[in-house]
């Protein structure tokens, strides 16, 4: 049950996310949108393994 809550979670992330960066992208180049895109991923996958390994401790 705590993934489905984790999956919600990182997905309202997402979309958040894709929202901000839509209002910002117009005024940057292909180059810079692909640097802040992997950027966005490394740091959602970060906070996404820290979050399990935080809900697998708690509910032990």
């Amino acid at each position: 049950m705590s993934h489905s809550i984790f999956q919600t979670r990182i997905n309202e992330a997402k979309n958040n996310v894709i929202v901000l960066f839509a209002l910002i992208s117009r005024n940057l180049t292909s180059r810079q949108r692909l640097k802040i895109i992997n950027s966005i991923n490394v740091t959602i996958g970060v906070l996404g393994l820290y979050s399990a390994f935080y809900l697998k401790r708690t509910s032990l």
